[in-house]
């Protein structure tokens, strides 16, 4: 076992502490190099987890939650009626990899405190990594969930990439990324308006060649389409920023969801921020 980065640092050795691809290109060599079979990896409180397989991969934060979703599936903790509690990202695969029903909230997993306690969830998760399981406090913990994901490793008997594609293998390819759009924060109440009554006066039929069936706008503004991928674009509540997100069958498609979005919002091509997958 090897550490990096754990010396307790308040600046954070001038990263950003967010556990995310973008963030972690030390550890992604690192285990890009070989001899190891896991990196668990924590933000500053330990409530979020990344997770970087054996090949220096970077697990996205969807896919760490269907992989959890199969685990407990698998392993018999789940019960047939079992729901799955999740955030703005869709959670599709973890759904599928559960065959559960899903509840989606808006708001960060801190709500799904009272969802977890009303229908008795075995797992909840949201989109920045934060994920709670029943039976321990409903409440984000990244060390349980990096845990959790070490045991699967093992209960599987295979390296987490093969782990990965069994998964891949029952719900179908997936693939997940973030783009995040930075405004100065002097101007941003504006910008944000601006954003969002333009988007309101968008009524598309189509995103990137693809039929629109569904949308929502409780928490920004998403976009469910025919081929089961979908496009999200909200304004940041607590940062000068806004986030882009997209879920699709390749990395390549995910990109032209994205593209599509910051062409719709009227904004420049965006930075990435949690790297297609």
């Amino acid at each position: 076992m090897a550490e990096l980065h754990a010396d307790r640092n308040p600046g954070f050795g001038g990263m950003h502490p967010e556990p995310i691809g973008k963030y972690m290109p030390e550890a992604m060599a690192k285990m890009a190099a070989g001899g190891f079979d896991l990196c668990i990896a924590n933000d500053g409180d330990s409530d979020r987890v990344g997770i970087i397989d054996e090949t220096g991969r970077f697990v996205t934060q969807l896919e760490v939650m269907a992989l959890l979703a199969m685990y407990c599936s698998r392993s018999g903790i789940a019960r047939a009626s079992d729901p799955v509690a999740h955030q703005r990202g869709d959670a599709g695969s973890a759904r599928r990899a559960f065959q559960r029903p899903g509840h989606r909230d808006p708001s960060r997993l801190q709500v799904h405190r009272s969802k977890m306690i009303e229908t008795d969830a075995l797992l909840a998760g949201e989109e920045s990594g934060g994920f709670a399981f029943r039976g321990h406090i409903p409440e984000r913990d990244g060390i349980v969930a990096g845990l959790t994901i070490a045991e699967m490793v093992v209960a599987y008997g295979m390296p987490l990439s093969r782990v990965l594609q069994h998964l891949f293998d029952l719900v179908g390819p997936h693939s997940y990324a973030r783009h995040d759009i930075r405004f100065e924060r002097a101007d941003y109440d504006e910008r944000k308006h601006q954003v969002e009554e333009r988007m309101r006066g968008q009524q598309p039929k189509e995103i990137a060649g693809v039929a629109v069936v569904g949308t929502r706008s409780d928490d920004g503004f998403k976009f469910l389409l025919a081929d089961t991928s979908w496009v999200l674009v909200r304004m940041s509540g607590t940062e000068p920023q806004m986030r882009v997100y997209a879920e699709a069958a390749s990395p390549e498609r995910v990109e032209e969801l994205l593209a599509a979005m910051g062409q719709m919002v009227g904004i420049g091509a965006p930075q990435p921020g949690a790297g297609a997958r």
